[in-house]
């Protein structure tokens, strides 16, 4: 595997170590969802 961007979270909201899942939309959005039970759209 080959690492193509790194994003920092923390700017939009979300702490470290929050992060328990991630997904793909259909329109290429990111949603991330949290151990808190939070869901996250991210800007990337």
């Amino acid at each position: 595997l080959t690492e193509l961007r790194r994003l920092d979270t923390r700017t939009q909201g979300i702490d470290q170590n929050e992060i328990s899942g991630l997904a793909f939309a259909p329109d290429g959005a990111l949603w991330v969802s949290s151990t808190q039970g939070q869901l996250y759209r991210l800007t990337v």
